[in-house]
């Protein structure tokens, strides 16, 4: 990734433009797509710089292993790589995943600690809450 008179694109190793600069924010590619900010709106794009999942998000997160990414549309959820919503937008994303790289806003172990209605829980990927429960606050035994 490279900024080029205020825009991002992509480079290659002999530092030739794969992605003209045309973005004013860009994200790492993560499985085949990157998460892209052109006007008011996050989007996904493909390795030739066209847009897959049109912008439309108030933020965007890499891509996991499962195909799955957290959005912000005034709240998060996520999607799947053709864009569509799999988990609602209305969670908060754990403190601890804010201001860290992009893939630890994402699923840990299967679990995403999140926040809804002033409650803590653990998202799992189909969308349900473990346990069905909600508490004051919430963080997983580890030894």
């Amino acid at each position: 990734m490279a900024k080029k008179n205020g825009d991002f694109g992509f480079i290659d190793t002999e530092g030739n433009w794969k992605i003209a600069p045309q973005f004013s924010k860009l994200k790492r590619f993560s499985e085949g797509l990157a998460p892209a900010k052109k006007g008011g709106g996050w989007g996904y794009i493909d390795a030739s710089g066209k847009w897959i999942i049109e912008p439309q998000f108030e933020d965007a997160e890499c891509f996991n292993a499962e195909g799955l990414a957290p959005v912000r549309k005034m709240m998060w959820g996520y999607i799947d790589r053709t864009g569509k919503n799999v988990i609602a937008c209305k969670f908060e994303i754990s403190p601890e995943f804010g201001n860290v790289s992009s893939k630890d806003k994402n699923f840990k172990n299967g679990l995403a600690r999140v926040k809804y209605t002033n409650k803590w829980g653990f998202l799992k990927k189909d969308g349900t809450v473990l346990s069905a429960k909600w508490y004051d606050n919430a963080e997983l035994f580890s030894k």
